[in-house]
C-alpha cells in the first residue's frame, strides 16, 4: 500500500494559528466609545422588556454562554452602558504556540488566563489510516465545536481544514470537539 498526500501536523496547524493571528491582532485594538442604544445586548434587553419575542439582537447560544460564563445581562444592563461610553482598554492578547510530547497546542494568552483552542496530533486509527487529529480544547470548545459553537467560527474553522483535503485525504468531524484529516491508501 502506498500513503498518498502525506501531511504533517504543522502544515495542519499554520492555517489554525494564522486564524487566531488575525483575531488577537482585531481583540487588541483599541474599541471607540458608541451610543448603548447600538448595542445588540441592550436592544435585546429592551425588546424583550416590550414584551416582544427573545432573540432577536442576541442568538439564544450567545445568551447562554454569555448568561452561563458572565451572569444574567439583565443585572449587567448599567455595567454594559458604560462600556459602550467608555470601554475599557484591551487585555493585550498574544497567540501561543507549544509542541509538548507529539502535540502542538495553539491558542491564545492575555495578562489573566490562557486558552487552548486546537490541539494537533498525528494518530494511526485501527484500521491503519495515518490520522492528522484536531481536538478543540478550552475556549475553542466554545466557539467552534459543532453542538454549541458559533456557526460562523465553525464554517471559518471547518474551512481552513479543508485546505489539506485532496482526491486521495479528506478531513472529518469525529465528535463535536474532535477532527481527523484522513489519508486514503492505494492498494
Amino acid at each position: 500500500m502506498i500513503k498518498l498526500n502525506k501531511i504533517t501536523k504543522e502544515q495542519v496547524a499554520k492555517p489554525l494559528i494564522e486564524m487566531l493571528q488575525e483575531q488577537v491582532r482585531i481583540n487588541n485594538l483599541p474599541s471607540k466609545p458608541y451610543d448603548p442604544a447600538d448595542n445588540d445586548w441592550i436592544r435585546e434587553m429592551d425588546a424583550r422588556n416590550r414584551g416582544e419575542e427573545p432573540f432577536q439582537h442576541v442568538d439564544k447560544s450567545r445568551w447562554n454562554f454569555y448568561n452561563r460564563e458572565v451572569g444574567n445581562p439583565f443585572n449587567m444592563r448599567d455595567e454594559i452602558i458604560e462600556n459602550c461610553k467608555n470601554p475599557p482598554e484591551p487585555m493585550i492578547e498574544e497567540l501561543v504556540v507549544r509542541e509538548k510530547e507529539d502535540k502542538i497546542i495553539v491558542g491564545i494568552k492575555n495578562e489573566y488566563t490562557s486558552y487552548s483552542y486546537f490541539v494537533i496530533s498525528d494518530t494511526v486509527s485501527e484500521n491503519g489510516h495515518n490520522i492528522i487529529n484536531v481536538r478543540l480544547a478550552d475556549l475553542g470548545y466554545d466557539l467552534y465545536n459543532l453542538d454549541s459553537g458559533n456557526l460562523d467560527m465553525i464554517e471559518k474553522f471547518e474551512n481552513l481544514l479543508k485546505v489539506v483535503e485532496t482526491e486521495n485525504q479528506y478531513f472529518e468531524p469525529r465528535d463535536s470537539a474532535n477532527y481527523q484529516i484522513v489519508y486514503k491508501y492505494n492498494n
